[in-house]
């Protein structure tokens, strides 16, 4: 769900605006998302309608899935209290707002974002947030960017990479450890493409001596086969623009996302992730799980000790296995 001062600041921002316009746009983004599309041949947003419905139909999806994957980190870390962060391609502000709910310690956040109308809006929807978003500084500029941006306890990057080529990709991941103090947070579409790009990002983290915080619960190769993706989930209530602008009867939405997220420090890791919905049935449960040891599929029945453990268990969280168990 939406803040609710953020709510009420995009509601307000789409008030008296063309609806047939706006809904042509969120469908041409739509059609774009899905493709992968790519700055590399033309902008994401490519006008001011574009912008509004990518505010109206993508940002809530992108904020809830960029929170969950914040909240993960604070669950690793406990004492991981950012002060400063950078929102590496910022677009509207998501990724900003998702960490400063996380993290009330936050009190300075450096924005950069390529498109201005994308950054004017951002900076108008901040506006209605705490003072530390109210005094957020924006900059317009381009991704991987040259310059010396500084260093941050938090460094962000919110579905940026799957528009970038391959080399811009690289520059971007060796800026953002460069600038990260503290950790570093990448979320990209739960989709083939979008694990393709995370598991670039891994690559490169660890090479440069990166500590894994999550989803991960080991540092060896991936395991997942080249036909699957580790991705998870998250539940966005869809407001009433939302609705409208997609002609959706259903109050909600599930997004799906993939992340990695690494530390300048050790972080100890989940004994073993979640990575299907947990099927269960009158009598057991069977999770999938990733665990050090690789991928593995274990059945809970209702006399285990993990069984209480097993019934609250949510695609994407961490789990303490019994690898004895088939």
């Amino acid at each position: 769900m939406l803040p609710p001062a953020l709510r009420v600041a995009l509601e307000r921002a789409l008030t008296g605006t063309d609806q047939k316009r706006l809904a042509t746009a969120a469908s041409g983004l739509s059609e774009r998302y899905r493709e992968g599309h790519s700055r590399t041949t033309a902008p994401f947003v490519q006008n001011a309608a574009d912008v509004l419905a990518y505010a109206a139909t993508r940002m809530p999806a992108t904020l809830g899935a960029l929170k969950a994957a914040c909240s993960e980190i604070a669950q690793r870390q406990p004492n991981f209290k950012p002060q400063t962060q950078l929102d590496l391609g910022a677009g509207t502000g998501a990724a900003t707002w998702a960490a400063s709910l996380v993290w009330p310690t936050l009190q300075q956040h450096h924005l950069l974002e390529r498109e201005s109308t994308m950054l004017q809006l951002g900076q108008r929807l901040m506006q209605a947030g705490p003072s530390s978003l109210q005094q957020a500084r924006w900059q317009q500029a381009n991704l991987p960017n040259s310059s010396n941006v500084g260093s941050y306890d938090l460094v962000t990057i919110g579905y940026v990479l799957g528009e970038l080529n391959t080399s811009q990709r690289q520059q971007l991941f060796a800026q953002a450890w460069q600038a990260t103090s503290g950790s570093l947070l990448i979320v990209e579409p739960g989709t083939p493409r979008g694990f393709e790009l995370i598991l670039a990002a891994r690559e490169f983290l660890l090479g440069q001596q990166a500590h894994l915080i999550a989803p991960c619960p080991h540092e060896a190769t991936c395991p997942m086969q080249a036909n699957d993706w580790c991705h998870f989930a998250t539940r966005i209530e869809r407001t009433r623009f939302h609705r409208s602008l997609k002609g959706a009867e259903l109050g909600y939405e599930d997004e799906k996302w993939s992340y990695i997220a690494v530390s300048r420090q050790p972080t100890q890791l989940a004994p073993a992730r979640i990575i299907r919905h947990p099927f269960q049935q009158p009598q057991r449960i069977q999770l999938q799980l990733c665990t050090p040891q690789g991928l593995h599929s274990t059945t809970i029945n209702k006399r285990d000790a993990q069984w209480k453990a097993a019934r609250k268990a949510e695609w994407g969280a961490s789990f303490e296995p019994n690898l004895g168990q088939d």
